[in-house]
Parts: C-alpha cells; sequence; structure tokens
C-alpha cells in the first residue's frame, strides 16, 4: 500500500506523483499478503488496511509506517475478503464488512474480539461498504443475493442498540 503526497512537485517524464511511504502487509510468518481495502482513522493518525488473509493491520506515523502498530488477526473467515471498514468519530470503534455474510464492531482499546457481530447480510459483490448515518446512530450496508447479484437490499442496524 502507498502513501502518496499530492503537494509534493511532479516528478520523472510521466510527470507522476512521489509516493512517501510503502507500506508492506506481511502475515506472522513475513508471507507477502495483498490488501482488500484500506481506511484511515478520522484524525489521521492510523492509516488500517485489510490483509487478504483477514487481518487488520495499523500502521502510525509515528513508527515511519515500518511495521504494523497494531495487528487483529482472523477478524473475518479466511478467503473471504474483508470489503470495507469505517470508523466512528471518537477514532477507537469502527466497523468491518466482508464476504463471508458479517458485519462487526471493534473496540481499538480492547480488540481481541469484536464488540458485536451481524450474522446472515449476504455479500456476494467486493465493493460494499458499510456507512454511518451523520449522527453516527445508524449503521448501514448492502447485502446482496447470491442467486441474483444485481438484486440487493439496504440493512439498518442502530448503533447504540445492536438487538435492533
Amino acid at each position: 500500500m502507498r502513501i502518496w503526497d499530492v503537494n509534493s512537485e511532479l516528478y520523472g517524464i510521466d510527470r507522476s506523483l512521489k509516493n512517501t511511504y510503502i507500506l508492506k502487509f506481511r502475515d506472522k510468518r513475513g508471507k507477502k499478503l495483498g490488501v482488500t481495502t484500506c481506511r484511515y482513522t478520522r484524525d489521521g493518525k492510523l492509516v488500517v488496511g485489510a490483509g487478504s488473509n483477514g487481518d487488520l493491520q495499523f500502521f502510525s506515523l509515528r513508527t515511519r509506517y515500518l511495521r504494523p502498530d497494531i495487528r487483529i488477526t482472523s477478524t473475518h473467515r479466511p478467503l473471504q475478503d474483508i470489503t470495507s471498514i469505517c470508523f466512528f468519530r471518537n477514532g477507537k470503534n469502527f466497523l468491518t464488512r466482508a464476504q463471508d455474510n458479517q458485519m462487526k464492531l471493534w473496540d481499538l482499546r480492547n480488540h481481541k474480539q469484536p464488540v458485536n457481530i451481524w450474522y446472515n447480510l449476504p455479500n456476494h459483490l467486493p465493493n460494499t461498504q458499510v456507512s454511518l448515518s451523520p449522527d453516527e446512530n445508524l449503521i448501514l450496508t448492502a447485502c446482496s443475493d447470491d442467486k441474483t447479484p444485481l438484486s440487493s437490499r439496504i440493512f439498518i442496524a442502530d448503533a447504540n442498540d445492536y438487538d435492533k
């Protein structure tokens, strides 16, 4: 994953931007991983990427993006891409959406297991997002039917009462 400086001068014959940091995603054994989605926290202090093995890796400028500051392993089922990450304004809570038909709420302060899991949310498209309402009281995501992938529905959850 690369971080670009859009304020830097263009260089080279093709007049392209220069990347300032290259973040390398690796599993516990050091094997390179692909990244399925990434997002900055709202305060911009951390950038998180979802590895192709289902791990989340959080990088910060404090470590010059050389190694993850936080690694959450097995966040979703293996070989099921994480398609979206969405942070709350508090910077501590965030949501993940994956192709394992689940959406999970996490807390960075205690990230060993999710705060809540929503099951049976079909997701057959690699770009399915999760979003919050402007007041952060509602969580929204799309669900796609496996028989007709182009038909979909919106799932809305109460961010304060997980049973609703």
